[in-house]
């Protein structure tokens, strides 16, 4: 309940231990209190104490332990104590007045007076202040004051050893009532400390200890010590404003708080110590500095209470201020400074609740300001950038120039060359000032039509380009009659420009002027308009790239000139805008012919569009692939369209672009038209593994198998696709692979070299990682086996040392015949293991095979003995087994050296037993 402090004992019975408790605390926090309760160290060498404080926070539990020590002179040790520990809960904690009221509720156990029930119920809050003694902290050092301030305050350092102080509880009650409400909920200290002590996870703040212990800290260093060598920065007139401040915070002995400017932002303060400079650093700088100080004082402000509703009071209050230092400044300039920076405050997150309030006076002074003194506030606005729709200060701005307007339009000239913002100001609401007879009356609706008369019948040059540049930054959605009437005679030299001015108001999105530039502009001065949008580095609107289209004639050749014009060169997403929009404004329906025999004929186009980015330009690609048939991909290409196929995941084209970009890459790679680094890139791309993942098998053998039946360069190509392709066919179940190998071997026999043997068995030690799929696997190797046995007088030989086994495994092991070895036998052999080694025995003794690879087709031992038995029943079947050996011999695998030494024992004991051989 409010007001109420738990408690508890400690003291010695089995050890040092807790003996009563008014509540029930969790292990750790009960470990920590028992551990802090107890002497921090042994009293040899310790002056004898009556008793001290230890202060230090329990977070989790969200008390803060205020406790007192004494020697317990009853017990059956020497150097045992009791402790009385106050568990205060923290709001109470951190908004106490008088926080050594506390000592009043400690009670010292005695032998006579010890009942633990005492203890066992909770205490209520004293209402009787406590103020530090002041006779008592007079005695204090003020040099060793001076220099803890400096250290923990004005130097953030942590911990402080405070050596030898008299009564040190005194003033470490003065130091913990005056610390702000996040700083005394962390902060810990003890005033008898015999060693160092600690927290869980830190060392206390503040320790005192004896003199004659101060060995025993000699971890720390001498920083971390309080002594008594002052520095100049708090000694006398030296000491800067701040430090007064502060010393006279903790060390006014005339009460026990300092009366705060500032209590809500007092409340803020993080548990940082040196906050409490910056707090000071704002007090001081409202006390009648330059205006420049008010910002100061904000960005202190923010730094201290960052949160949009966090010392509201304070804020208010210094943003009022600030204004009212810039609006009284001296100097126009400093004043004009002062409310702009104050602004940039303003919009910040911080002051978001009290910016209108502050804001509102900060509109008003600026108006005041520009009112009164033009030139001085035109030489300041050349020096700045304005936001005149959302900014206080241009509104301000704003604000004063209509009323300099209507006392003295003339000094509005003050403010030509502004800058952008105040040059569209004065060309647009204030042009009224600066333009004569027409201006004056442009905001008046009911005249426009007299304006408009007069407007149509100017024709000097020079008068209607004046009326552009004056009026066109007026304009709004409603006036598309009246720019009308202003383009009429626009010249070519202006079409930047008043393209430009059209284009910063929005006006390309207008119902209408579309139009209106494509008749004055796009068909009168193709070059330019092109010249124009070439220039502006990003299109706002695609209403641009329809203008630029209509500067081509919408015909096959003004087609072929958009795609060939060196003015897009560099140009990419502009180029595609203006195709798509082109293609865009051939009208509705499907395209005319000739757009798909020029896509046909010129990848470029597609090639273009893919490029670009936008809405306008998916629709056309999406458009373009499912109308046109027969786009043809050039493989320099490739790698640009699989980027474009990356990005266009998602989109409704993305599957027929990526199947265009699959039927033009795998005969590329087929016919070796891509380089190894592209070649690489392009399998690993995520779009390809997708695709090969879903194609179909008689698709993809069509893809690779059309292009080698020409030349032996592609066949051997295709093997090497099949040996560098992406992981996704060896994973798919079931996988394509035979299928094309299959077509692969019946294309073509003749021209079959070692390279290809290679690629082959590279393809079939790829199929043996563990993430394949055993069907494949043994699909590829019983491939594999019956084309070599069936041509034997191909370099076959390391092919089958790699499939054998795998096949042979599979046969023999199955109670049924594997569907991926069923072309290798016959109908009416039972024994398919015995098939299969009869075959492999003949198939190697009618090859030019290299013998030793028989003998590393069969790696189990009694496989190799049966090959053994068969092989030397075979007329010269003894020498062919020594020609193996001498040919393992030469070879420098680690594996054959097994294999090795068991063909030299069977060959010296051929007579050995062999079933089923």
């Amino acid at each position: 309940m409010p007001g109420r402090v738990e408690q508890v004992l400690h003291g010695y019975r089995h050890g040092h231990e807790m003996l009563a408790s008014s509540t029930r605390l969790p292990a750790r926090e009960s470990v920590l209190i028992t551990r802090l309760s107890d002497l921090s160290g042994t009293l040899a060498g310790a002056p004898n104490f009556d008793s001290y404080l230890s202060l230090y926070p329990v977070y989790s539990s969200g008390f803060y332990a205020v406790a007192k020590t004494w020697l317990d002179a009853t017990a059956s040790r020497s150097g045992c104590v009791l402790t009385h520990t106050l568990l205060v809960p923290a709001s109470i904690w951190t908004t106490l007045e008088h926080p050594r009221a506390l000592e009043l509720l400690f009670k010292e156990p005695s032998e006579s007076t010890r009942t633990l029930e005492d203890y066992c119920v909770a205490l209520e809050l004293p209402s009787i202040p406590r103020a530090p003694s002041v006779s008592s902290l007079e005695d204090v050092d003020q040099g060793r004051l001076l220099a803890f301030l400096r250290s923990y305050f004005g130097m953030g350092i942590r911990p402080m050893i405070w050596f030898g102080q008299k009564h040190s509880d005194l003033v470490l009650w003065n130091v913990v009532g005056k610390l702000w409400p996040k700083l005394r909920m962390c902060f810990s200290a003890c005033t008898m400390c015999l060693q160092p002590r600690f927290l869980d996870d830190r060392p206390f703040d503040l320790m005192f200890a004896p003199s004659t212990v101060s060995s025993r800290f000699q971890k720390f260093s001498q920083s971390h010590y309080v002594n008594q060598s002052t520095p100049d920065v708090l000694r006398g007139s030296n000491r800067d404003d701040w430090s007064n401040r502060l010393t006279h915070h903790f060390w006014d002995l005339r009460a026990a708080t300092t009366p705060l400017r500032y209590p809500d932002l007092w409340r803020e303060l993080e548990e940082d110590p040196t906050a409490i400079r910056r707090y000071f650093l704002v007090e001081e700088a409202v006390s009648g500095g330059p205006p420049l100080a008010f910002v100061g004082a904000m960005d202190l402000v923010e730094s201290l209470a960052k949160g949009p509703v966090s010392a509201l009071d304070t804020k208010r209050d210094i943003a009022e201020r600030a204004v009212g230092a810039g609006r009284h400044a001296d100097d126009i300039g400093s004043a004009l400074e002062c409310l702009n920076l104050v602004e940039d405050r303003l919009r910040r997150v911080s002051f978001a609740r009290v910016s209108d309030e502050a804001g509102t006076l900060l509109l008003g002074a600026v108006s005041d300001l520009v009112s009164q003194y033009p030139s001085d506030s035109a030489r300041f606005v050349r020096s700045v950038n304005l936001d005149l729709d959302s900014s206080w200060f241009g509104r301000g701005l704003m604000a004063g120039l209509h009323r300099l307007a209507s006392k003295c339009p003339s000094e509005l000239l003050e403010f030509v060359g502004g800058g952008p913002a105040v040059d569209l100001l004065l060309s647009g609401d204030l042009s009224v000032y600066l333009a004569e007879g027409v201006a004056a009356s442009w905001n008046d609706r009911e005249a426009m039509p007299k304006i408009l008369d007069w407007i149509s019948r100017v024709r000097r040059e020079d008068a209607r380009r004046t009326l552009r540049r004056e009026l066109i930054p007026r304009l709004c959605a409603q006036d598309v009659t009246a720019l009308e009437e202003l383009l009429v005679g626009l010249g070519e030299e202006e079409v930047c420009d008043v393209f430009g001015q059209l284009l910063r108001i929005g006006a390309f999105d207008w119902e209408g002027v579309d139009e209106l530039l494509v008749h004055f502009g796009s068909r009168a001065f193709p070059e330019a308009v092109r010249g124009w949008a070439r220039s502006v580095t990003a299109w706002s609107t695609q209403k641009i790239a329809h203008v630029c289209a209509f500067t081509y004639p919408f015909t096959p050749l003004g087609m072929r000139d958009m795609l060939c014009d060196e003015l897009w060169h560099g140009s990419v997403g502009h180029r595609a805008d203006v195709l798509a929009a082109f293609m865009l404004d051939l009208g509705p329906g499907r395209y005319p012919h000739w757009v798909g025999d020029l896509a046909r004929e010129s990848p470029e186009l597609l090639f273009i569009l893919i490029r670009g980015e936008g809405e306008l330009v998916a629709s056309q690609i999406q458009k373009l692939l499912s109308e046109v048939r027969g786009l043809r991909l050039p493989s320099e290409t490739l790698p640009l369209i699989f980027e474009a196929v990356e990005a266009a995941s998602g989109r409704d084209y993305y599957e027929e672009l990526l199947r265009l970009g699959m039927q033009a890459l795998v005969p590329a790679l087929v016919r070796g038209e891509i380089g190894d680094e592209p070649r690489r890139c392009l399998l690993e791309s995520p779009a390809v593994a997708s695709w090969l993942g879903a194609v179909g098998v008689s698709e993809l053998c069509a893809l690779i198998t059309w292009e080698v039946r020409g030349s032996r360069d592609f066949w051997v190509n295709g093997w090497r696709w099949v040996a560098d392709a992406p992981s996704v066919l060896y994973m798919r179940a079931p996988s394509p692979l035979p299928a094309i190998i299959a077509e692969l071997c019946r294309v073509r026999l003749f021209g079959w070299g070692q390279g290809v043997s290679s690629l082959w068995l590279f393809a079939l030690r790829r199929s043996r990682s563990p993430s394949r799929t055993t069907a494949t696997r043994l699909a590829l190797c019983g491939q594999a086996l019956k084309f070599a046995f069936e041509n034997t007088g191909l370099p076959l030989g390391r092919v089958v040392s790699e499939s054998f086994s795998d096949v042979y495994v599979a046969v023999t092991q199955s109670l049924s015949l594997p569907q991926e070895t069923a072309a290798l036998f016959g109908f009416f052999d039972w024994d398919k293991g015995k098939e299969l080694r009869r075959e492999l025995v003949n198939a190697f003794c009618r090859s030019d095979w290299s013998p030793g690879e028989l003998f590393l087709a069969v790696s189990d031992v009694h496989l190799r003995q049966k090959v053994f038995k068969r092989l030397l029943r075979k007329s010269g079947g003894e020498r062919y087994a020594r020609a193996a050996l001498d040919d393992l011999e030469k070879r420098a695998q680690p594996e054959v050296e097994t294999i090795i030494r068991h063909l030299r024992e069977m060959l010296t004991y051929p007579d050995f037993d062999v079933e089923w051989d």
